[in-house]
């Protein structure tokens, strides 16, 4: 990636591939599909987007642990929930100084298809192709000449990776 990195804070999470591209995709939708409610106008670019996808070679880095393969997806979470309802990192804990890291490697588009709904349910984690790591600093970065990957966070399109997410503790007070 070419010029000045960008800072940016993000409270929930940040995707990498596929859904950044659905996100993008959304974001330049027109005035007509923006009258359809919300799930349909992703519904959409999410099956325009899948359908021109094609993984990539990644690593992911956490404290140090890595994984290389290729990807459609990854996600870095300090929550659990994305995307109106995905339980995408059950495992994760907003209150303990790490963000939950996971890849879906070597997946095709059909697979990634038929898996989707457990994204709702968490079982996904169960899928020996998803990798999940850990840790209070995450890379991401494209590997053997891959072209860098589109970023989203908290459902805003950031930039491109390479990525470092690093957790900053103590930054957010929440008042109940």
């Amino acid at each position: 990636v070419t010029g000045t990195p960008k800072n940016f804070i993000c409270l929930n999470a940040a995707t990498i591939g596929v859904s950044a591209e659905v996100a993008a995709r959304v974001s330049r939708q027109g005035a007509v599909k923006r009258l359809l409610p919300g799930e349909v106008r992703f519904g959409i670019e999410g099956v325009h987007a899948l359908r021109a996808w094609r993984n990539h070679a990644v690593q992911l880095i956490a404290d140090g642990h890595s994984v290389a393969c290729r990807t459609s997806l990854i996600v870095v979470a300090n929550g659990i929930f994305v995307g109106g309802g995905m339980k995408v990192a059950p495992g994760a804990r907003v209150d303990d100084g790490k963000l939950d890291a996971l890849t879906v490697c070597n997946l095709s588009r059909l697979q990634v298809l038929r898996k989707f709904s457990q994204l709702y349910s968490g079982k996904h984690v169960n899928n020996q192709q998803i990798v999940m790591l850990s840790g209070a600093e995450v890379r991401v970065e494209t590997v053997n000449g891959a072209p860098p990957l589109p970023i989203e966070a908290d459902g805003d399109v950031r930039g491109h990776t390479p990525a470092t997410f690093r957790i900053i503790p103590k930054s957010l007070r929440i008042v109940w």
